[in-house]
């Protein structure tokens, strides 16, 4: 059941999909991959002694969220379980940009243009992200200033 600020506990009618569990206390799915092509980059040692962590958490989570929007009826839901609705999903947006730019900024340091053949970063994140050329140098630009700046980047995620 999708529990919605400002309500009194459900949204009628909504039903977990495919056995998905709430976001807090998740676990893995069963055997979930690990995101294609993911190899540790030649060498790289974590930042700070920072680990990695596990995508497979994170992909679970963007499949429970395809599966949301695939069904997702708008007409289904009040104007307040919709606002909320508006809020919870800009959050998640919110939260992938800044995964996704400081993703990419790693692997434009990493050099993995390379692998497949792209003339730079900016190329590669355009054509993997679909954005423009114009949108995926930006991303690399903010990218590469947060990496300058440890206390905007704490803000930025």
């Amino acid at each position: 059941m999708v529990a919605m600020a400002g309500t009194a506990g459900t949204v009628d009618g909504a039903e977990p999909v495919d056995g998905a569990e709430p976001v807090d206390g998740a676990e893995p799915v069963d055997g979930a991959e690990p995101v294609d092509g993911a190899e540790p980059v030649d060498g790289a040692e974590p930042v700070d002694g920072a680990e990695p962590v596990d995508p497979s958490g994170l992909a679970a989570a963007v499949e429970v969220i395809a599966a949301f929007v695939a069904t997702f009826e708008p007409g289904c839901y009040s104007g307040v379980d919709a606002a909320a609705l508006v809020a919870l999903l800009s959050r998640g947006e919110r939260l992938c940009g800044a995964g996704k730019t400081l993703a990419a900024t790693r692997a434009a340091q990493a050099q993995c243009h390379r692998n497949q053949g792209h003339r730079s970063p900016a190329h590669w994140l355009a054509e993997v992200t679909g954005e423009s050329l114009g949108d995926a140098i930006g991303t690399l630009a903010v990218g590469d200033a947060l990496a300058s700046q440890p206390g905007v980047e704490g803000a930025y995620r």
